[in-house]
């Protein structure tokens, strides 16, 4: 696997952006080094590139620094059940990135979490990573992966949005530093069928989540196809508190995708056709 230049852990969160940022490079940097993690795949991976952004009840768009993207929830809000500052992940210089049935995902993403007291806080849940899509009739469900914090700790789960699914996490959870630039590994196999759904995630190459089979699979019957954003997606349990400033730092995603079907039929199911809409999970 081509490996990410590793983002420094810093002392703090950056400074939020002085004006509204209005564009997005069209190519991210190249990356650099080599990699023996026990999650790369074999290939080359390709890097993926900022997409749509979406900021809601407050929450920033995320926006770039050099070679890295920022997400932030702003301190002092008004309390609000739910904060989004997200981004899609796009192919290389093409549409939003899509996967289905039987496609396989090599992944490495690099995260710098700054979410202060928050990070420990068990009423609040912290989502960074998602992988999400629309059923077949336009709307999200709650999507079937996820990388999130809540309580001190980082955890894999999701499902709650497959019709009689339910949420799930896989355990034991592994802990959370704030502040520590961590890299994160996965490898997916996207599937409906729970005995071929299978999460593997290695953090800073420890192997975290092992042949995982989620109940509700990596993908809903209902599914249309799938995406990856990332971000800071949150909401707060208690909802008699304020929030306090948070700001994660991504690097740029590098993803080596295995498709399950022929090249014609892949073609069709990623031509770009979905409206830049906001997504409401």
């Amino acid at each position: 696997m081509t490996a990410l230049g590793l983002l420094a852990a810093c002392s703090g969160p950056p400074p939020a952006p002085t004006a509204p940022t209005t564009s997005t490079p069209t190519t991210s940097p190249q990356p650099s080094g080599a990699s023996s993690s026990p999650g790369a795949p074999g290939a080359t991976p390709v890097q993926l590139t900022m997409g749509t952004r979406e900021g809601q009840n407050g929450a920033l768009q995320p926006w770039w620094t050099g070679s890295s993207v920022h997400a932030e929830v702003p301190a002092g809000l008004p309390v609000e059940p739910k904060y989004r500052s997200e981004f899609f992940w796009n192919s290389p210089n093409g549409p939003r990135l899509r996967v289905g049935e039987g496609d396989r995902l090599r992944c490495r993403l690099q995260i710098g979490p700054h979410l202060g007291g928050t990070g420990a806080d068990r009423d609040i849940w912290q989502v960074l990573w998602q992988l999400h899509g629309p059923n077949k009739e336009g709307w999200w469900p709650a999507p079937p992966l996820n990388l999130h914090v809540r309580g001190g700790s980082w955890r894999i789960g999701g499902g709650a949005g497959r019709e009689d699914g339910y949420a799930e996490y896989y355990k034991p959870f592994t802990p959370f530093v704030d502040g520590k630039t961590v890299t994160w590994d996965f490898d997916i196999l996207v599937s409906q069928h729970r005995d071929k759904a299978r999460v593997d995630a290695w953090m800073d190459g420890a192997h975290v989540v092992k042949a995982w089979h989620p109940a509700s699979g990596t993908m809903y019957p209902s599914h249309a196809w799938l995406t990856m954003k990332s971000g800071l997606y949150t909401g707060n349990d208690d909802k008699s508190r304020n929030s306090e400033r948070r700001v994660v730092t991504f690097s740029p995603m590098s993803c080596d995708i295995t498709r399950a079907t022929p090249p014609a039929q892949q073609a069709a199911r990623t031509a770009p056709s979905t409206p830049n809409t906001p997504t409401t999970p």
